[in-house]
């Protein structure tokens, strides 16, 4: 009789609920379906984004507010007058693509077995 787990019947069976059951029982932490994998993809690339849309905005939103000196005044003075909902919307959409990256990262991460690890901040 061969043992449960290595290449007896019950060998497909077996890997098939270690896949399933998580991380509880079988030690591996549940696979992403495709859903789930293209929603963090998509999460990703909001995230990568981020920066350089959140740039950008406050680039142009400068550039055509009379003025406004980059090398004098901060980023967050774009806020100031009639034009500022802008760049209020600018800080609002980066914060959000930031805080959707950092949850999509969080998937791969303890899929890696850094579950364990703990942040100091």
């Amino acid at each position: 009789m061969s043992e449960p787990g290595r290449g007896g019947p019950n060998a497909v069976a077996d890997r098939s609920q270690m896949r399933d059951s998580g991380s509880a029982a079988s030690g591996r932490a549940r696979l992403p379906t495709g859903w789930e994998r293209q929603r963090d993809v998509a999460l990703l690339v909001g995230g990568m984004i981020a920066g350089p849309l959140f740039f950008l905005t406050f680039s142009v939103a400068g550039a055509i507010r009379p003025k406004y000196d980059p090398l004098r005044h901060p980023v967050s003075s774009l806020e100031f007058g009639p034009e500022g909902w802008v760049q209020h919307l600018n800080f609002l959409g980066a914060g959000t693509l930031v805080s959707l990256f950092a949850l999509a990262v969080r998937g791969p991460i303890r899929r890696l077995g850094a579950e364990r690890c703990r942040s100091c901040f």
